[in-house]
């Protein structure tokens, strides 16, 4: 039997969620518990079916967490530097692509 290759497809947003439903205070309670309490998904669950009567899933929680809880990073300053460089450098290269007659000029 051949195996079968599964497309990557991107998942689309979750929609409203129990916790997407969730007040900014709660949204910031819950993130508190997990970053500085450092509760596992289980036991923030419990503290939510305890506290709000709730009950979502662990992966809920899971994508809470990365959405939420995890520091987005920047660039570094090189990288930035670079994306500025580009996009000076690219409207000269994009004149010479569209040349007349499609000769480059030397």
């Amino acid at each position: 039997m051949a195996l079968q290759r599964r497309l990557q497809v991107p998942r689309k947003p979750r929609g409203e969620g129990v916790l997407a439903k969730l007040s900014d205070d709660h949204k910031a309670e819950l993130r508190q518990w997990l970053l500085s309490e450092n509760l596992t998904y289980a036991e923030a669950r419990s503290r939510l079916e305890e506290r709000f009567q709730i009950k979502p899933s662990l992966p809920a929680i899971a994508y809470f967490f990365h959405r939420f809880c995890v520091p987005k990073e920047k660039p570094a300053p090189y990288v930035q530097k670079m994306i500025i460089e580009i996009r000076i450098v690219a409207p000269e290269n994009f004149e010479v692509a569209q040349a007349p007659g499609g000769a480059i000029p030397s």
